[in-house]
């Protein structure tokens, strides 16, 4: 699937031996940190009451809501060691998922960051529900990806370092196995996102 899409990077879990690696787990982080994973490379999906400060300069923390947001925040400030980097989690412009923050909550965000003083906000995983989806409604996932990140770093502002595309890997194969028929039009469309990134938006381009 790497030649399909070369412009995205992998991200897997820790110790599958892919470049960068993510997990809902404190103890995995300090795991991929022992393995030679850096911070930029590592992120890390925490679950809800799950926030440890110590763990924060080992990797790219990743919010899921305003209050994980805030939570993260004071871990930060209570462990000290400057600004930390914060991705959202959100939910492509569109589609429905079980956790995530909307683009209309996006707005939200914007007005509870000021009072934040230990995160700044940077980069965002974005997630959708994808089960049946193949082909062209596939692509337009892609598409709804980016286009919900160009939103968010308007509606913050903020900049856009990483751009993870959540769950479409699999979604990939599913399409190549279940419908290959359809499997060029899905693809064409995440090129085309690529070609666009490489133009004006210059994220780091990564999917799982």
């Amino acid at each position: 699937m790497e030649l399909l899409i070369p412009d995205f990077e992998i991200v897997g879990a820790v110790g599958s031996g892919c470049s960068a690696v993510w997990t809902d787990s404190a103890a995995a982080v300090k795991q991929a940190a022992a393995l030679g994973y850096g911070q930029r490379n590592v992120f890390f999906l925490p679950e809800m009451d799950e926030v440890p400060g110590g763990v924060l300069t080992k990797c790219r923390p990743v919010a899921s809501s305003l209050v994980q947001l805030q939570q993260i925040d004071r871990a930060a400030a209570e462990a000290g060691g400057g600004l930390v980097s914060v991705g959202l989690r959100i939910v492509a412009n569109g589609f429905h998922a079980s956790s995530g923050i909307s683009v209309d909550e996006l707005a939200e965000i914007a007005r509870a960051l000021p009072s934040l003083s230990a995160v700044t906000v940077r980069g965002c995983f974005v997630c959708g529900e994808l089960d049946g989806l193949h082909g062209r409604d596939l692509g337009r996932f892609f598409r709804a990806c980016y286009e919900s990140a160009k939103i968010m770093t308007v509606t913050l502002p903020c900049a856009m370092p990483y751009l993870c595309v959540v769950g479409a890997l699999a979604a990939l194969e599913r399409n190549r196995a279940e419908h290959p028929e359809t499997l060029e039009a899905a693809v064409t469309a995440a090129q085309i996102v690529a070609a666009q990134n490489s133009t004006a938006f210059y994220a780091r381009l990564l999917i799982t």
